[in-house]
This record gives C-alpha cells, sequence and structure tokens, in this order.
C-alpha cells in the first residue's frame, strides 16, 4: 500500500525563503527511527544502487521528501554516509541506515544521524558492518526542507569488492518464468484456496507457510493462516522444469498488497532456493547447470561417458551394508512404504530384479552406483555417489530428476 505523507503546498514552501539555524524545532517530524512504526510501508523515491565514494544529488521538494539508495557488501567493511552540499540551498538532512532482512523487509533503521554539522544542516554515519543489502533514507528534518543535497557513501575493507554471482537460473523476475525467459520451463500451475487445501501433501503445505515469511507475513504457522493472509485467499502452485539439469521446483505465489510474493522450492524440499519479493526472484542459490548425468536412465546406461559395470540383483544377491541402504532408499522412490529390503525385492516388479550399474565418469573420474526397476510398467529408482547414500540423481518414469552432479 503506498502511503503518502502530508506535505505543504509548493507555494508556502517558497514563501518560507532561506533556512534560520537557530530556528530549528526541538523534534524531527515524521521521524522514521522508530520501532513501533514499520519502516518497510515508506515509499522514498528510490534512485537505486549507489557507488562507494561517488556522490549523488537529489532534492527535496513538494512531491519528494524521502529519498533512498541501496549498496551491498560482500564481506566485512566500515561505511561512512555524509550528505552535504548539492547545490541549492542548504536542507537540514536526516540520514537513515538499513539492512535488508532474511524475509527481504527492510524492517526498522539500524543507525540515523541528523546532525553531524549544525552549522550546515548535514547529516553522517559511521558503521562497520557485514555482508548483506543496505538502504540509505535521507529525509528532511521537517516537512518544509527545500533544495538541493548530496550523498556519499564511503567503503573501506574487504567487503567493499563487488561479487559477481551467477546468474539466477529463473531468472530476475517471477516474470521471467511464467514467460519462459530464463533457463526453464512452466509445466504445471494451479490455484488453491481454503477450500481446496485438503488437497495438498503435507510438504506442498509446509512450503506454502515458508512462503508466506517471503512477505510481511512471517507470523504465519499453518496452511489455513496462509491462506487467510493471502490476497483474495488464492495460492498460485507452479511447477517449473530445468532440462538441462534434470531438476524440477515448484513455486509457491501469491498477492500481498497487491504485488506478488513467495517462494521457488526444489520439488521434494520445504527450503526454498529463491524468494518471490515485488514479483522480483532475490537470494537464489541456483544456477543454471548441465547435469552430469544426461536427462533419462537410457541417456545414462548407454552413453559413452561413462565406463559401465552392469549387475542384475535378485533376493539371492549377496550385498553389502551399504548396498542394502542405497537400495532400499532407491526402492522408496517408487514404494515409500518398504521397511525392508527382502520386502524391497518382493514390492518391485520385472520379477523382483533390480538393475545395477558401477558408472565411472571418463573425464573427471567420478563414480557413481545406480539401481533401477520396474514400478507399474514405469522406470524408477535412484543414483548415488559412490561410496555413499548421497542421492546424485534420482529415476522416475525413466527420466532423472534432483540432480546434484554437474558437468
Amino acid at each position: 500500500m503506498r502511503t503518502w505523507l502530508p506535505f505543504v503546498a509548493a507555494a508556502a514552501l517558497a514563501a518560507c525563503g532561506s533556512p534560520n539555524l537557530n530556528d530549528k524545532p526541538s523534534a524531527e517530524e515524521n521521524p522514521l527511527f522508530d520501532a513501533e512504526k514499520d519502516d518497510s510501508l515508506r515509499k522514498p523515491t528510490d534512485h537505486g544502487p549507489i557507488a562507494f565514494d561517488k556522490a549523488e544529488t537529489a532534492a527535496f521538494d513538494a512531491n519528494a521528501q524521502y529519498h533512498a539508495w541501496t549498496f551491498a557488501l560482500t564481506g566485512a567493511a566500515t561505511v561512512s554516509v555524509k550528505t552535504s552540499f548539492g547545490g541549492r540551498g542548504t536542507p537540514d538532512t536526516v540520514a537513515y541506515l538499513y539492512r535488508r532482512a532474511a524475509n527481504g523487509s527492510w524492517g526498522s533503521a539500524i543507525a540515523k544521524n541528523d546532525d553531524a554539522d549544525a552549522s550546515t544542516r548535514w547529516s553522517s554515519i559511521t558503521k562497520a558492518l557485514g555482508a548483506g543489502e543496505y538502504r540509505v533514507i535521507v529525509k528532511g528534518y521537517t516537512a518544509r526542507e527545500v533544495g538541493r543535497f548530496a550523498l556519499t557513501v564511503g567503503c573501506a575493507g574487504a567487503g567493499c569488492a563487488p561479487s559477481t554471482p551467477a546468474a539466477c537460473l529463473f531468472g530476475a523476475t517471477f516474470g521471467d518464468v511464467l514467460g519462459g525467459a530464463g533457463a526453464v520451463r512452466v509445466t504445471n500451475r494451479n490455484t488453491f484456496t481454503a477450500a481446496s487445501a485438503s488437497t495438498l501433501t503435507a510438504l506442498q503445505g509446509a512450503q506454502i507457510v515458508r512462503a508466506l515469511h517471503a512477505s510481511t507475513h512471517t507470523d504465519v504457522t499453518t496452511v489455513d493462516e496462509a491462506f487467510r493472509a493471502a490476497d483474495g485467499g488464492e495460492i498460485n502452485l507452479v511447477w517449473i522444469w530445468d532440462q538441462a539439469g534434470a531438476r524440477s521446483f515448484v513455486a509457491v505465489e501469491y498477492g500481498a498488497g497487491d504485488n506478488s510474493y513467495g517462494a521457488i522450492f526444489p520439488q521434494d524440499s520445504a527450503e526454498p532456493v529463491a524468494l518471490i519479493q515485488d514479483g522480483d526472484l532475490n537470494q537464489c542459490t541456483v544456477k543454471a547447470e548441465t547435469c552430469l548425468l544426461g536427462n533419462t536412465y537410457y541417456d545414462l546406461r548407454t552413453s559413452d561417458a561413462f565406463v559401465v559395470e552392469a549387475k542384475v540383483l535378485t533376493a539371492s544377491s549377496p550385498l553389502t551394508t551399504l548396498e542394502r541402504s542405497q537400495l532400499l532408499a532407491a526402492v522408496r522412490e517408487s514404494y515409500a512404504q518398504v521397511q525392508t529390503v527382502a520386502e524391497a525385492f518382493r514390492t518391485v516388479g520385472d520379477g523382483g530384479r533390480i538393475n545395477q550399474l558401477q558408472l565411472t565418469d571418463r573425464a573427471t573420474s567420478k563414480k557413481l552406483t545406480s539401481y533401477e526397476y520396474s514400478a507399474g510398467d514405469n522406470s524408477y529408482g535412484a543414483i548415488f555417489t559412490a561410496g555413499t547414500t548421497s542421492r546424485a540423481a534420482a529415476i522416475r518414469d525413466g527420466d532423472l530428476y534432483a540432480c546434484a552432479v554437474f558437468r
């Protein structure tokens, strides 16, 4: 929701003339540094990122009394925020510093200064900070401030160096996902309400609750609360497929104040890999990759990139403790209720046979072990890093999913 703050008319401002430094009110008007206020609801004029040690200018007038800039640190650094003469007038400035929280909101200010130099009415903040995203807001001490000012953000320390993160797999905005601009495609989408919530799985419910925390609804703890909090009581689930990476994801998206919020998750996890905030994708941890194993189980077992040793396992086959654990985990990809290896062989199709492959990648010498079986005439199973129960990919209906090893 856009909040408009009261200002006097431009003609009245002009009539005030040059400010008298001795007539400064005893208290700042409309202060932002108030723990009881939700500062994030303020809508300043957004000037975007500010480069370190380069002055940016802005002006106070009847239409713009709050100005914001952002910067990022990649590690520890000492930052100095200073306002100074900007070419016209000497408005009395107040500078506020914010740090973006894990849920994407700015919350309340972490520092403030309005009187670095009472004779010139400029501001200064110096603070040791850690890695993160930060925002500076500069406002007038009163609603009658007019004139230009300059803002400079200085930085000293290793954290001043810019990072060069890999591009997010999904693109820069949620619109990129829906429009196919990223490296992924949408395979299905559904809109849920409280009336259809009973059709959601327990995992989807957990994903919905976590997605609500990407907005201001951090107090949501149940699916019922999530539907009550979302605009219109509607929550969208969007299924996303990454062909090159052999990975599937689900986006949980909803309206919050007529803006798009939510999160993107691996399809089998409630831990987000990207947040949807005001339509943008933030805190993305997934980049475009090419799965080492290909896209299908057929690709894998026929690939010239691997040395393959094949074996057919039955209930009478001798198995090591590790092989028993791997086999049981693979069968649970399709039959979650299976408890023992003996039960696993009785449950799978094709006469209780399970195909084991020992694979060695010719280029990297990476070793993997796969278990594949028939389930309802379809191919299922899992692939593990050799010597471990760490899953490298799942086999579902012949395709590879949840790939975790890349070229």
